[in-house]
């Protein structure tokens, strides 16, 4: 992938939040939605869970592989195995936005708050409008703070409507309790962009919920549409 190209930003940004999509889709870790709301958040959309060794092999530092890597390994229940990965990849220097970004969640997700704070605060200074405060939102999640992750979303929306920073103050909504608010989000998300499952099975999730067998069912069926094989909207309609 090449450096500062348009598509690399598209890629970041999509990154950025990794640990706030709410849906799984890997065979080896269905959660249930009574045991945790949702969950732990891993993005595993199709193909991000499946590492090309050969990737690594001809880049062994490539970082986005690594951070692949790190994920599939916890979520296989080897935690030994995936810290090696994520010390690896706290040892890797910062030297572009993207290594930033990949860094900051890493330190974040093992408890060095501060640490992952400068990061992003230097992510952000690099041309990054949204993907940087973003993956911010979601760190503040993650340490009890709901206040300043929905702050965040909320000076986004001041400068830019789009369905990431609905998707991710949704989720944020949705984590303390406020399912309603979580549902007018989803629903601001799906009115800018309506072809993503990942925003369908999230709405499904809401309304399991909140109680509406009716509304989750449209839910996750209108996600089939999309992608005959999701797996997260399949074993959800199994159940309702």
């Amino acid at each position: 992938m090449l450096i500062g190209t348009e598509y690399e930003d598209t890629q970041v940004t999509d990154i950025s939040t990794i640990r706030a999509k709410a849906h799984i889709q890997h065979p080896f870790f269905i959660q249930s939605i009574s045991a945790n709301p949702f969950g732990e958040f891993q993005w595993l959309e199709d193909g991000l869970a499946f590492v090309n060794e050969e990737e690594l092999e001809y880049e062994p530092y490539n970082i986005e592989s690594l951070y692949k890597k790190m994920v599939t390994l916890e979520l296989l229940g080897r935690p030994d195995e995936a810290d090696e990965i994520a010390e690896l990849i706290i040892e890797l220097g910062t030297m572009n936005r993207r290594f930033l970004m990949f860094k900051a969640e890493v330190l974040s997700s093992k408890g060095r708050y501060e640490d992952a704070v400068e990061l992003f605060e230097e992510a952000e200074k690099r041309d990054s409008p949204d993907d940087a405060p973003l993956a911010k939102a979601v760190h503040h999640i993650r340490y009890g703070e709901p206040e300043q992750a929905i702050e965040v979303c909320n000076d986004l929306l001041k400068w830019h409507q789009c369905h990431e920073v609905y998707y991710v103050r949704a989720y944020v909504y949705a984590v303390i309790g406020n399912l309603e608010q979580a549902l007018e989000d989803i629903d601001t998300a799906l009115y800018i962009r309506d072809e993503l499952c990942n925003s369908w099975n999230f709405r499904g999730l809401i309304m399991e919920k909140m109680g509406d067998r009716k509304g989750a069912v449209e839910s996750f069926k209108y996600a089939l549409g999309i992608d005959s094989e999701n797996t997260m909207a399949t074993s959800h309609l199994a159940k309702l």
